[in-house]
């Protein structure tokens, strides 16, 4: 429930930027805090009991994905995300090419296999594919590829997920 809760908070509280200050927060019933800063790049979560999770917009390196980008790709505006909690980091990027989705898969599978992740699930149908990797339960690398025909390119999103091993999948996320 807190992950969801959290999620819809950190977007809803993208949202909030915009206000002529340096930064923005919002109070929830509950105590929970969400602060944006002005340049829209960060919002953090607080919900008062401990948990507590930033994201961040912008550059994403291929580091932080476990992967390289796709060659010749382009980084979209906004198109990197970065989160941090207590239970793990998730970040994303999203970037734009004209090759077609297969095309791409093929490279993500070998660069997964390349960077010691187990490819696991692999599924295209033309105009949308996935494939994901594991390098371990608490290690997963994802990878979405769809055809925007209106804008002739294909859209590649890479998220990769490393849960701290102290967070204990039993453990209550409320």
């Amino acid at each position: 429930m807190y992950k969801y809760l959290a999620l819809t908070v950190v977007f809803g509280g993208m949202a909030l930027v915009g206000c002529n200050h340096d930064t923005t927060v919002a109070t929830g019933p509950n105590g929970e805090k969400v602060t944006a800063d002005q340049n829209g790049k960060s919002v953090t979560f607080d919900d008062g009991k401990g948990h507590k999770m930033t994201s961040s917009a912008g550059q994403v390196s291929e580091a932080d994905l476990g992967v390289p980008y796709y060659p010749g790709s382009s980084d979209i505006e906004n198109g990197g995300v970065k989160m941090d909690s207590p239970e793990g980091t998730s970040v994303s990027s999203t970037r734009t090419t004209g090759d077609d989705v297969a095309k791409v898969l093929d490279f993500y599978k070998s660069e997964l296999e390349k960077a010691g992740f187990k490819v696991g699930g692999s599924m295209s149908s033309g105009d949308f594919g996935s494939v994901s990797g594991q390098k371990s339960e608490n290690d997963v690398v994802s990878v979405g590829v769809t055809v925007d025909k209106d804008k002739k390119q294909t859209s590649i999103t890479i998220t990769h997920v490393v849960k701290n091993a102290s967070a204990s999948p039993s453990a209550p996320t409320q």
